[in-house]
């Protein structure tokens, strides 16, 4: 039985291959996984987001051959084991760039309304 409300957080099975993660969670019912970045988009990540990933983590690093690689396999592997992706969690560095990036644009569209 699929309870598509649960969601395995696939750092919880950060050693597996990314077919067995998929096998594995409809094995066991899970509706959905809920991706790390270094999992479905290692292409984006930074130095500094695989040196994070392999300290903090503990997750192998993941080399592919052409960028976005790694989501098509996602995308077939979530049709043929009829899973959603719940999410994709990303790198340290990432959130950083990203908020970073949002500061920028968020006082931008400020600018004249606010005193900074």
């Amino acid at each position: 039985m699929v309870d598509s409300s649960l969601h395995l957080n696939t750092i919880a099975i950060k050693d597996a291959a990314l077919a067995d993660k998929f096998a594995l969670a409809a094995d066991c019912g899970f509706g959905a996984l809920e991706m790390w970045v270094h999992d479905a988009a290692p292409h984006l990540m930074t130095e500094a987001d695989w040196q994070f990933a392999q300290s903090r983590l503990l997750v192998r690093r993941i080399t592919e051959s052409r960028p976005g690689s790694n989501m098509e396999t996602a995308r077939r592997l979530a049709e043929q084991h009829r899973l959603g992706i719940a999410g994709l969690i990303p790198g340290i560095d990432i959130v950083v760039r990203w908020h970073d990036s949002l500061d920028d644009d968020m006082m931008k569209s400020l600018a004249g309304t606010v005193d900074a």
